[in-house]
């Protein structure tokens, strides 16, 4: 089996028991603590997992034609960058809901995971899959 398999494999299973263990949780007497709910409750203590769980979306789902266009030299020089800015948003978004107390629904989030599918899509692509050539 190579690891191509093992990992959809692993994907599947693991969207197939997150799934069943929501709909047990959901039908329980217990309020809150179905996936949706707990992932909502920490988005608004964590502004960091709206942009984290955004960056993995558009990395995955926003795919370009030649996956990274820069050259490798760039990119070495520039990785900095790359890691720097979304880790500063992460780390402030963060220090900024610990230390402002801000209404339970607002725009943060929403701001911050239109940046994080950004982010995702622009510095960190993907490359779409080579086009098979069809028989003739």
């Amino acid at each position: 089996m190579n690891s191509r398999k093992i990992t959809s494999v692993l994907l599947g299973s693991a969207a197939l028991i997150l799934l069943i263990w929501d709909i047990e949780v959901a039908y329980n007497a217990t309020e809150g603590d179905t996936i949706s709910e707990i992932v909502r409750d920490l988005s608004h203590r964590f502004y960091s997992l709206p942009f984290t769980l955004m960056v993995v979306m558009g990395h995955l789902f926003w795919n370009q034609a030649e996956g990274d266009r820069l050259p490798l030299e760039v990119r070495r020089k520039v990785f900095w960058m790359r890691v720097a800015v979304p880790v500063a948003i992460l780390l402030g978004s963060d220090v900024l809901n610990h230390f402002v107390e801000l209404p339970t629904f607002n725009y943060a989030n929403l701001v911050l995971a239109a940046i994080g599918f950004f982010v995702g899509a622009a510095w960190w692509p993907q490359a779409l899959p080579p086009k098979e050539e069809e028989a003739p």
